[in-house]
């Protein structure tokens, strides 16, 4: 866990100093808005302090791995990811040794990746169980997004194949205005520009790239326009955002990941419920509940409506107390969480069996007591006093 906020704070100084280097930038190619040197509005001591704190990481990174493969020893190169750790922290002490080699951001952004063993946190934290359930979706949804990808790849292949040669006698007239035929090339000049326009068109700002046709070419497109945002914006898009949502829900339904930590979660709010009601209820403030305290519910309509919608039935409340309560007559708050958790809602179908054994348990006894008191002679003259008494405590 420790490492994981590491990396994050890591990443957070990598972000400031890919602003700072896009301020230089922006200042060497006199970008409108940056007439300031990134020294002058950062600081002079800016680049020093961007080296030490990621030779400062770098160094912790590094000890980080040297101790885990020391505690760890061979079956630390059995997991795939550790090996990605031990490139990332080499990339590091090279860029070190050597001063900043150029184009080495690429190299420490693979440190980024090591985010991935944070993952394991996922399950061991009840507070990122939604984030736990985003990452089961999708991992779970990479054979329905590759054909979805198919699907997409192939209807936009043949529009844009369809729009290129649609508008190529307009480009090759010369008796059009130059510029128009410019403007119009640059959406559907070429296969692969045609291609992005029709992904624009799909997923992204569709009215310059369908208005350029249509004011410089010809009102008809208009048509063509509405019946591809009918059939492949709206149609197939949609059955494929309903695709994901129906595996989405799958996976939530059938996980058995998420339905314990749904589980618990539901338990853990049924708890704090209980909780609130009995201090709601212990007016005295000792953390004992009285018969009086509690025989309040009774006038209470608020409390007595809060117990029904924890499924618990109020009808006889001196019984329901008998059972909560210990033998001086009073209900800690934790024996009081405990017994209406075992006695909400229905009688469980283990319970009822219980029961049930137990009644016929009962009953075996007393029709042997009863036998024995209706013919005690003849009974132990057959088997002896002693056999029946035992018979009847089976």
């Amino acid at each position: 866990m420790s490492i994981s906020a590491l990396i994050v704070v890591n990443t957070i100084v990598m972000a400031f100093e890919t602003q700072y280097v896009g301020i230089k930038v922006g200042y060497l190619v006199k970008y409108p808005g940056f007439a300031t040197p990134e020294h002058e509005s950062w600081g002079s001591s800016a680049d020093n302090t961007f080296v030490m704190l990621e030779r400062i990481f770098t160094a912790i990174f590094t000890a980080e791995l040297i101790f885990r493969i020391w505690i760890l020893k061979f079956p630390f190169f059995k997991v795939p990811l550790n090996w990605l750790d031990i490139v990332v922290v080499v990339a590091g002490l090279i860029d070190w040794i050597f001063t900043r080699l150029p184009n080495t951001t690429i190299a420490r952004l693979l440190r980024l990746v090591k985010l991935g063993r944070g993952m394991r946190l996922v399950k061991m934290s009840k507070v990122l169980d939604s984030l736990h359930l985003i990452l089961k979706c999708i991992a779970s949804s990479v054979i329905t997004l590759f054909w979805a990808f198919g699907l997409l790849g192939v209807t936009q292949c043949v529009a844009a194949m369809v729009f290129s040669q649609l508008v190529h006698p307009y480009l090759e007239n010369n008796s059009k205005p130059l510029l128009d035929r410019q403007e119009v090339y640059s959406y559907y000049g070429t296969f692969t520009r045609s291609m992005l326009t029709m992904f624009e068109i799909m997923l992204a700002n569709w009215a310059p790239s369908c208005r350029v046709l249509v004011n410089k070419v010809s009102e008809s497109y208009s048509i063509l326009f509405v019946l591809y945002r009918c059939c492949a914006g709206f149609a197939v898009l949609n059955v494929i955002n309903a695709v994901f949502i129906q595996q989405t829900l799958k996976v939530a339904q059938n996980d058995k990941d998420v339905m314990i930590m749904q589980k618990q979660r539901a338990q853990e709010e049924y708890i704090k419920k209980l909780q609130a009601l009995f201090q709601q209820l212990d007016t005295s403030g000792d953390n004992l509940l009285s018969l009086d305290e509690f025989e309040h519910v009774l006038t209470d309509k608020k409390l007595k409506a809060w117990l029904s919608a924890l499924e618990v039935d109020t009808a006889d409340l001196q019984g329901f107390f008998n059972i909560l309560a210990d033998g001086d007559g009073q209900i800690a708050i934790d024996d009081f969480v405990i017994g209406i958790s075992r006695l909400k809602g229905f009688a469980k179908a283990i319970d009822v069996a219980s029961l049930v054994a137990l009644v016929k348990r009962l009953d075996v006894k007393v029709e042997c007591l009863a036998k024995r008191h209706a013919h005690p002679l003849k009974s132990a003259g057959r088997k002896g006093t002693r056999g029946l008494n035992e018979m009847c405590c089976i």
